[in-house]
C-alpha cells in the first residue's frame, strides 16, 4: 500500500496559525511536531473516509455480489489488470478476459459477467493527487479541514486531558472529552470524501 499524502504543508500551517492569533514560536522543534501532526491528521482523514488520497497503484480483492466494486483509491485513473476466481479462492485467480471499466462516478470498477461469490482482484491507478501541492490546488477544502483540525489538536497536544484552567479572570479553558475529529470536519468529509 502506498504512503500517506500530507494534506497541507508546514508553511501553510504556520501562516494559518498566525492568522488565528496562536502566538506560537516556530522553532525547528515545534515545526517537527507540526509535521508529525499533519501526517497523523492526514492519515486519520484517510482512515475515517476509507479513501486513499495519494495517487498511486493499488491492488485490491473483493467477493463479487454485484458488478460494481468500490476502490480505496478513487477516482480511478486506469486499470492495469483484473483477475477472477469463480470458486472464490485466491489460489484460483486467473487473468480475466471479460469486460471491465472504470465506473461513471470514478469511485470504482464495473466488472461484467462474473458469477456472484467469485473472488476478483484488480490492480489499478487512482487517488486524488500525486503530491501535496496538486492536492491543495485541486481540493482546497480538504486542506482547510486539515488546518481546522490541526489548530484544535495543537492547542491540546501538550495537555490532552486538561479539564480546566483559570486564566486569572480572563476566562477559562477546558477540554471536553478525548481528542477526536471535529464534528464539522466529519460532516464535510462525509459529504465529499467518504467512500461508501
Amino acid at each position: 500500500m502506498a504512503g500517506i499524502l500530507p494534506l497541507t504543508t508546514i508553511d501553510n500551517a504556520v501562516a494559518y496559525f498566525g492568522s488565528t492569533g496562536q502566538g506560537v514560536q516556530w522553532t525547528d522543534a515545534n515545526k517537527a511536531v507540526l509535521s508529525k501532526m499533519i501526517l497523523a491528521i492526514s492519515q486519520a482523514f484517510e482512515n475515517y473516509s476509507s479513501h486513499g488520497f495519494l495517487l498511486a497503484d493499488e491492488t485490491e480483492s473483493w467477493k463479487i455480489n454485484t458488478d460494481f466494486v468500490w476502490c480505496y483509491r478513487w477516482p480511478v485513473a486506469s486499470i492495469a489488470s483484473v483477475s477472477v476466481s469463480a470458486t472464490g479462492r485466491k489460489s484460483g485467480l486467473a487473468a480475466f478476459s471479460g469486460e471491465y471499466e472504470i465506473s461513471p462516478n470514478g469511485k470504482g470498477i464495473l466488472i461484467y459477467d462474473v458469477p456472484e461469490g467469485a473472488l476478483v482482484q484488480a490492480t489499478y491507478h487512482g487517488g486524488l493527487a500525486a503530491d501535496t501541492a496538486s492536492l491543495i490546488s485541486s481540493y482546497p477544502d480538504l486542506e482547510d479541514l486539515t488546518l481546522l483540525q490541526l489548530v484544535s489538536e495543537w492547542k491540546r497536544h501538550t495537555m490532552p486531558d486538561r479539564t480546566g484552567v483559570d486564566l486569572g479572570g480572563t476566562g477559562n479553558t477546558q477540554w471536553n472529552g478525548e481528542i477526536k475529529l471535529l464534528s464539522h470536519v466529519e460532516l464535510r468529509l462525509d459529504q465529499n470524501y467518504v467512500s461508501q
